[in-house]
């Protein structure tokens, strides 16, 4: 069925490729239909301007790959214009990741904190409403989607490769933890 799609939007669009992922294993599948600008301008977002809030977050507690994922899911979802793909954009997006996956208030506070550096008159809550409803309250994205796009999306990107040592994951007992030190945080 994927080729056929495929088939179709590049019978209909000969200039442009796009790339089809399916964004939840429900009975309603949905196709994200993603195209080569979008994937350009993302990872230039990230190659360019994040550099430093990535270096920052040594232990890939804030953007992990799965959280980096649904950003660009975010995206796609939100359909941003190409003047959107923007560090603020992107903060907005991996809060609401953060707020959707991970039971933290202090990472959340760490994204307001880059946020209001960022822009410090940005009212932090009504932009992240409005990016909520820009995605259609949507906010939840299955970890086949986030493999799918790491798995189809620049595949090779260095981006991916952030994974998150098992002490700083939730679902690991303290008395684990105190064992088992994370290489990044000495």
């Amino acid at each position: 069925m994927f080729n056929v799609v495929r088939n179709m939007f590049q019978k209909m669009n000969n200039y442009c490729k796009t790339q089809l992922i399916y964004d939840y294993e429900a009975e309603n599948k949905r196709a994200l239909i993603i195209k080569p600008w979008q994937i350009e301008n993302f990872f230039k977002l990230i190659d360019e301007d994040l550099v430093e809030f990535l270096k920052y977050d040594k232990c890939y507690r804030l953007a992990d790959n799965y959280l980096i994922a649904m950003v660009f899911v975010y995206f796609i979802r939100a359909d941003l214009p190409v003047d959107d793909y923007t560090v603020i954009n992107f903060l907005i997006a991996l809060y609401l990741a953060l707020a959707m996956e991970e039971d933290d208030e202090e990472l959340l506070q760490d994204i307001e904190n880059w946020l209001e550096s960022a822009d410090e008159t940005l009212n932090i809550f009504q932009k992240h409403k409005f990016f909520f409803q820009q995605i259609e309250y949507r906010g939840a994205i299955s970890r086949s989607c986030c493999e799918n796009v790491m798995r189809k999306i620049n595949p090779n990107h260095e981006i991916w490769k952030r994974q998150r040592h098992v002490n700083h994951s939730g679902a690991v007992r303290d008395s684990k933890r105190r064992r088992i030190r994370c290489p990044r945080c000495r």
